[in-house]
């Protein structure tokens, strides 16, 4: 691989000089810039950004941390940000941080040392977290919007709220809501907006599940047949949930959705190509990603921001799990 000594070479100019032409900063004459121009494309040259980036202070590599690329919501989060930052030519370094606040250290310390002009995280919040010491601007989505100065959510109180609204419309005799894992922000909200609407109309039961991991609410859905067999409506914090549950009322020879009606929550790609496809609440993954790399490019370019946290609608849609009101 050739370096910026070879090109120096090459085009018979000095290092510094190489540098003030690739950098912009200071003249370098015309007929100097052809030769220069010349040996980087003979020589199939390409600038080391980190290295670039530490002498310029500022760079064009931005962190993004998901806590499950296993995940289908937060590919579409990723695909967001990404396609904002590489039409205004940034590269995004994923780091897949499988809510383990060790990984998030590690992955947070190589973007430190990669001198990354900003991070998009949707890890959860960490109370010692190194993001708190960041020196560069840090915007918090999903999971990890809480506490944040800068993030982009989606309204998942009004989505709780829809899921019980819709629910409801279909004239249900047993509820079961499933409450998604313990201390997130996001599905807690998720979770009072639904029983705020519930509470005082209808007897509902709760099932804590504890994972997103698909093994382990594979084992939850089996669990909530055993144990809620009056059960005939589900209301569940993810599609993920939502699926398992759907596959084993199928596995159990349930009618979907004349015993049994169920609703997701994300939207997912997959939930609209199930049979019977799955009636949901749509939160705009991808839409959540593109704002929140339209306002850290903002911060990074020290550009005036508005509106420092941004929340975003969500929509129910309406398939074949849940009963035609």
């Amino acid at each position: 691989m050739a370096t910026i000594v070879d090109v120096a070479k090459s085009a018979g100019v000095s290092k510094s000089t190489v540098s003030r032409f690739i950098s912009g900063k200071g003249y370098v004459a015309k007929d100097v810039q052809k030769k220069i121009e010349k040996a980087i494309e003979e020589l199939a040259y390409v600038p080391n950004e980190v290295a670039r980036s530490l002498t310029q202070k500022k760079s064009k590599l931005i962190g993004l941390l998901l806590p499950d690329i296993s995940n289908p919501y937060f590919p579409m989060l990723a695909k967001g940000v990404e396609e904002y930052f590489y039409e205004v030519g940034y590269q995004v370094i994923l780091g897949n941080v499988k809510s383990n606040n060790e990984i998030e250290e590690s992955y947070i310390e190589s973007f430190s040392m990669q001198n990354v002009a900003g991070i998009i995280t949707a890890n959860s919040e960490n109370e010692n977290s190194k993001l708190k010491t960041f020196n560069n601007p840090v915007v918090m989505t999903d999971r990890a919007y809480k506490e944040s100065e800068y993030g982009v959510v989606s309204d998942d109180f009004m989505g709780g709220k829809l899921s019980a609204q819709e629910i409801l419309k279909t004239h249900p005799k047993k509820i079961l809501v499933v409450k998604g894992p313990k201390g997130l922000n996001s599905l807690e909200e998720r979770f009072n907006g639904m029983v705020q609407v519930l509470e005082g109309k209808i007897a509902f039961d709760v099932y804590q599940s504890h994972s997103f991991d698909f093994g382990e609410v594979e084992q939850d859905a089996k669990i909530i047949f055993e144990q809620f067999k009056e059960t005939d409506s589900m209301i569940c914090p993810s599609d993920i949930h939502a699926i398992a549950s759907l596959h084993e009322a199928l596995k159990r020879n349930f009618s979907v959705p004349e015993d049994i009606q169920i609703i997701g929550y994300d939207d997912i790609p997959m939930s609209k190509f199930l049979y019977p496809a799955l009636s949901t609440i749509r939160q705009p993954a991808y839409k959540i990603g593109m704002e929140a790399a339209k306002l850290l490019h903002a911060l990074i370019d020290k550009r005036p921001v508005t509106e420092k946290k941004i929340m975003l609608p969500v929509t129910y849609i309406e398939r074949e799990t849940t009963r035609r009101k």
